[in-house]
């Protein structure tokens, strides 16, 4: 409830206090109506409406629900496997790379020389 809601709904009460004031005055054996709460209860009554009820803002618009999740995949069936279509074959992998050629010169003398693969003799030229 918004603020101008809650002080027309205060003003709606004051207005029907005062109107009940004027009508209990009227009521009364003496002649002293005061007319100063019926206008008093009639303003307040009127600007307490007014509040409450015709200042009201179009509500929020209201977000898109999220979307729904996909269906889980069904489970294959009793023969659902016998009639699968194939996947295709995969690609061959890539060729290696060729090893790089020999050095020569002195990056030769000073460069770390390649291990011999294990189990086999390192073969000499």
């Amino acid at each position: 409830m918004s603020f101008s809601q809650r002080v027309g709904n205060f003003f709606l009460a004051i207005g029907v206090l005062c109107l009940f004031v004027f009508a209990v005055d009227l009521r009364s054996y003496d002649n002293l109506s005061t007319y100063e709460y019926l206008l008093t209860g009639l303003a307040a009554f009127g600007f307490g409406w007014w509040l409450r009820f015709a200042r009201k803002t179009a509500p929020p618009p209201q977000a898109a629900p999220p979307p729904k999740p996909a269906p889980a995949p069904k489970k294959a069936g009793l023969l659902g496997g016998l009639f699968k279509p194939k996947a295709p074959p995969k690609p061959a992998a890539p060729p290696k790379p060729a090893a790089p050629p020999p050095k020569k010169g002195l990056a030769a003398l000073f460069s770390p020389k390649p291990k011999p693969a294990q189990g086999k003799p390192p073969q000499k030229k």
